[in-house]
């Protein structure tokens, strides 16, 4: 029997690993689409506060402000197309980190074969793509309303076995998932055990949960209620014990435009919705990019527009000839003021732009004003000097006007956070609203038929 030295043996093993090394690096070369192989490396590159963009690749990328971009989240189609890489290799020439959007499959009747078909699938798709990121959408397995508790443990085995391939090729996993924490019947701790197991390693809130047939009463809301922001960030932190540094807030940057089936006007301003089989009926919901409703409704969209102090939301109505009485809610300035000053007090991980495209179509001042928000005041946490004196005149009056509008929703979001806070008197948590003094909540009810 031959006896090998064991300096032999680590000369032998660091040769193969040095041979190894090479093979991969070589392969690499030959499969990177990018001009430079360092383009096609995997990164990670981090920060304390991160805006994230969602693209369905409908804009022209080059073309937006990538000053402040730390991750672009691709939302890839189901067949491979040859065009998405020249997306993967500008973003990390940019420094940011680029990843792919999947939707977690599920039904009744979904068998572990086709189960791994797709995680295979979805695993390949990001390795060919050097993705850092696989951003999992799982607001279709975890449903709008409450489900049994055996269904809160499909969920965790389906994500927690697609979280183990993902980490294994060196990815992080970003579970997309409701404005709240979803419950299961009593059961409300899928999300704490998916942190807790380390299955995600971040939490996307996604704005499209915020409007669901759940809904009760049936009528025209807010694309992003302040309200629901508040609360259910409380529930993420607060009650499923997601860390502030994991958590992203969804943003989105498009409104509605619901056809009303009633509408009750004057001072009630109310538009109803149709209902279907006991549930509300969504269809005839219309969904409209900021480009969309200032080209179509420029005077509303401009000035023209409402202020609900409930939603902290922007809105009007209109008649549509044949068509009758429609009600637009979108996300403005001042809204989303609020929602990233929000974002900034609680020091969550950052925002997520839903989607980037919507800006692109915007051109000089106005683009200059979106662009402002979602980069300069969720990075530095600031307007910079760089920008123009009107967006930092506009910055002030908007930082006056939420201070008066926001005392009444800040005492009745505070009213809210009261009650759950009684039930929690050994938690830190300081409300991000201060309290007025007087008492003129008194009669606010969360089951008002019109809030």
């Amino acid at each position: 029997m031959l006896i090998i030295p064991k300096p032999i043996k680590l000369i032998t093993l660091k040769f193969v690993v040095l041979i190894s090394l090479v093979k991969l690096v070589v392969t690499q070369s030959v499969n990177c689409p990018c001009e430079s192989q360092s383009l096609c490396r995997i990164n990670h590159f981090t920060n304390h506060r991160e805006v994230t963009v969602i693209t369905e690749k409908k804009s022209d990328f080059k073309k937006w402000t990538w000053e402040g971009i730390h991750n672009v989240i691709h939302v890839v189609r189901d067949t491979e197309s040859e065009d998405e890489a020249d997306l993967m290799c500008y973003t990390h020439s940019k420094k940011a980190n680029y990843g792919i959007l999947v939707k977690m499959p599920y039904s009744d009747d979904m068998n572990k074969s086709d189960f791994d078909t797709w995680v295979n699938n979805s695993i390949k798709r990001a390795k060919k793509m050097y993705a850092e990121i696989i951003a999992v959408d799982l607001l279709d397995i975890v449903g709008n309303c409450h489900m049994n508790e055996h269904h809160a443990q499909i969920a965790f085995n389906f994500t927690n076995a697609f979280a183990k391939r993902v980490h294994l090729h060196n990815q992080k996993l970003s579970c997309i998932l409701p404005w709240k924490p979803p419950c299961f019947g009593s059961n409300c701790d899928l999300t704490s055990e998916l942190i807790k197991t380390g299955t995600c390693d971040t939490i996307m809130t996604s704005p499209d949960s915020f409007i669901t047939n759940c809904d009760k009463p049936c009528r025209a809301k807010a694309t992003m209620p302040i309200s629901n922001v508040v609360i259910g960030t409380d529930e993420y932190l607060y009650h499923s014990n997601v860390p502030a540094s994991m958590l992203f807030m969804g943003v989105p940057w498009h409104g509605y435009d619901y056809k009303c089936s009633k509408y009750l006007g004057n001072d009630e301003d109310v538009c109803m919705l149709p209902q279907k089989n006991n549930t509300c009926d969504f269809q005839s919901k219309k969904k409209m990019t900021f480009y969309d409703l200032d080209t179509k409704y420029h005077s509303y969209f401009e000035k023209n527009h409402k202020w609900s102090k409930f939603y902290s939301s922007n809105y009007f109505n209109v008649n549509v000839t044949n068509d009758g009485e429609h009600q637009i809610w979108y996300e403005s300035d001042e809204s989303l003021y609020e929602k990233y000053k929000f974002a900034l007090d609680m020091k969550l991980r950052g925002v997520v732009i839903w989607t980037v495209d919507d800006l692109v179509n915007f051109d000089q001042g106005d683009a200059q004003e979106w662009h402002w928000l979602m980069h300069s005041m969720m990075v530095t946490g600031k307007h910079t000097e760089g920008a123009d004196m009107s967006m930092a005149l506009k910055a002030m009056a908007i930082g006056v006007g939420c201070f008066i509008g926001g005392t009444l929703i800040g005492a009745i979001i505070t009213t809210i956070i009261a009650k759950k806070q009684m039930k929690l008197m050994n938690r830190r948590y300081q409300p991000p609203f201060q309290k007025d003094e007087d008492d003129e909540t008194a009669n606010f009810h969360e089951d008002d038929r019109y809030l």
